[in-house]
């Protein structure tokens, strides 16, 4: 977070620096009273649940944002005159300080950056290189993202997070954000996909008393888009639900009974690692300097035009 955000932020310029909260989120929050950064410090047990979309893992979100923003103490340790009382089942050094990551010796599918329980319990584990994270893709470890909930795994007995609507999960997508689509009429994908483009949702009333809101998001199936045509897709939610648009095929078939590219289903399941997250920050800049009136952008920016 940027050293100039403080108590007195307010939540539009918070949504601006902060990962998944989105614009419109932070325009509800406002709606009803809260503000800034020290209005979710000091909001009631529920009031932030009580705006529409906030969930509860999204107010915990909130409050960690903001508790991050205003609690700059940890900031201040000194690491080098501390290290010799730290016990030997610590962090490294270079862990800590977030110059480099742990991640298993052998075969490693995600690394961690906490001392989480499968770090306490895990021996077999080194010190890697960010640059290893990301030609390696590893996920960062749900204990140490804040992702992993009880109930979805070892406490059945816990009440699970309510479902959220597909359609509000793609109108609140964030680049980097990765989705989980389950197809209508189709195979669904083993993979998630990667939001590589984003625009701003627009809204109609096309009724007294009714507003849609309509989105288009660029997604893919490499982390970084630059893939080929049928590595990518446009994911579009409207009034009539959430569909494929330029379908992700090498060649779109015409025939009258061949199954729509309709989305059942839409989840967030994760984000893309923090450098993936910066190389597609600034591919959307070079996106949206692409000409006006001109719908080969895609190929423009590619040289291909």
């Amino acid at each position: 977070m940027p050293s100039e955000l403080d108590a007195t932020t307010d939540v539009v310029t918070l949504a601006e620096h902060a990962d998944g909260l989105g614009e419109a989120v932070a325009r509800r929050l406002e709606d009803h009273g809260i503000e800034t950064v020290a209005d979710i410090l000091i909001a009631e047990e529920g009031a932030l649940t009580d705006v529409p979309y906030v969930s509860e893992l999204r107010a915990d979100t909130l409050r960690e944002l903001a508790d991050g923003i205003v609690d700059v103490g940890p900031r201040d340790v000194d690491f080098d005159a501390t290290e010799s009382v730290v016990s030997e089942t610590a962090l490294p050094l270079s862990v800590r300080r977030g110059e480099t990551v742990l991640a298993a010796r052998l075969k490693p599918d995600r690394y961690h950056t906490t001392d989480c329980q499968h770090v306490r319990q895990d021996t077999n584990l080194v010190e890697r290189s960010w640059r290893y994270v990301d030609s390696h893709d590893l996920e960062e470890c749900s204990f140490c993202s804040g992702e992993w909930q009880p109930g979805i795994r070892g406490y059945p007995d816990e009440e699970p997070e309510p479902l959220v609507d597909s359609r509000e999960v793609v109108l609140e997508a964030t680049l980097g954000e990765k989705l989980d689509l389950t197809m209508a009429e189709r195979p669904g994908y083993a993979d998630p996909w990667a939001v590589i483009e984003t625009e701003e949702p627009t809204q109609w009333e096309p009724s007294e008393g009714e507003i849609w809101q309509m989105r288009r998001i660029r997604i893919s199936q490499k982390r970084t888009g630059g893939g080929a045509d049928h590595e990518e897709c446009d994911l579009v939610v409207g009034a009539d639900g959430v569909r494929i648009e330029d379908p992700p095929v090498k060649r779109v078939s015409h025939q009258p009974d061949v199954p729509s590219w309709r989305v059942e289903s839409v989840g967030a399941v994760g984000r893309v690692s923090t450098s993936t997250y910066y190389q597609l920050v600034g591919q959307q800049e070079q996106t949206n300097a692409k000409p006006e009136g001109d719908d080969t952008w895609r190929k423009y920016q590619r040289g291909e035009a």
